[in-house]
């Protein structure tokens, strides 16, 4: 039942009016109080001319990455790259000339690192294969995990991040875990 009250009538009338403005949105009461101070209005778009040019100077199919994002490391003479089923290759930066392409024979989950001599892969299975710069395997190591992150190099130590969240440290020279870090 309706309250016959005066200002319970008047009361659904000014609710009722409220729900119409509010759906009506803001274009309804745009100039009912003028433009606000202190807005800027977006300048005009220019038109950009081309300031660089680029052409491809060579190109090198690799493999199939597959589920992975695997893209290559670059050192100072070198492009190393690697395909999903494991196979490492080393390119020639200013050429773009295979120099060597070996079988690794791991499924690279971590993609491919490069430093201080060495290359470095990481495997689905928490393996970590380093190779020296002729393709010559150095070490293999066994991490917590599968491989997410490209193995890092620095300082003597191989960083690589697993996916149960750890990250470890590896020693440059022989793979033996110097550190865990658990989150």
């Amino acid at each position: 039942m309706i309250s016959k009250h005066p200002f319970l009538r008047h009361g659904a009338k000014v609710v009722l009016l409220s729900a119409l403005l509010t759906l009506g949105g803001c274009e309804t009461v745009k100039g009912w109080f003028g433009t606000p101070e202190g807005v800027v209005r977006p300048a005009e778009l220019e038109e950009l001319a081309a300031s660089a040019s680029f052409k491809e100077r060579w190109h090198v199919s690799l493999g199939e990455s597959g589920a992975s994002l695997l893209q290559p490391a670059v050192t100072d003479d070198a492009v190393y790259g690697v395909s999903s089923d494991g196979q490492l290759t080393r390119v020639d930066r200013i050429s773009g000339k295979k120099i060597w392409s070996i079988d690794s024979d791991i499924k690279v989950s971590g993609g491919v690192g490069a430093g201080e001599g060495l290359v470095l892969i990481g495997s689905e299975k928490g393996e970590v294969l380093a190779f020296d710069q002729m393709g010559k395997l150095r070490w293999k190591s066994k991490v917590s995990s599968e491989v997410l992150s490209v193995p890092q190099v620095d300082d003597g130590v191989v960083v690589v991040r697993s996916g149960d969240g750890r990250i470890a440290g590896l020693d440059v020279v022989d793979g033996k875990r110097l550190w865990l870090y658990e989150h």
